[in-house]
């Protein structure tokens, strides 16, 4: 059995992992090109980092074929962040109903 201290040491290391996940240059990065890329005009130009590497920034056309194929990366990206972050908020709220 695990002590009860050790439960609020992972409860409070989990809090941590969610923090950081929330603050990942690279989960912001994707959440500005999403938005971006929502707020464009028609026929406009977005300014997107390249979802395949961050490091890059580009210019495309909102109507492009492109757009739509980085728009896809960039959900997918966000989605894998949001499934970590509930899995870790799911644990956690399995651990405090242990404790408490």
């Amino acid at each position: 059995m695990i002590s009860r201290s050790s439960t609020i040491l992972r409860i409070m290391g989990i809090e941590k992992e969610k923090r950081v996940l929330l603050n990942d240059t690279y989960f912001k990065r994707l959440q500005e090109n999403s938005k971006a890329i929502a707020h464009a005009s028609v026929g406009g130009i977005v300014g997107i980092y390249d979802p395949f590497n961050l490091d890059k920034y580009m210019e495309i056309k909102r109507n492009s074929k492109e757009i739509q194929k980085y728009q896809e990366k960039n959900q997918q990206g966000i989605q894998e962040f949001l499934e970590r972050i509930a899995d870790l908020s799911q644990e956690k709220m399995r651990l405090q109903k242990k404790i408490f």
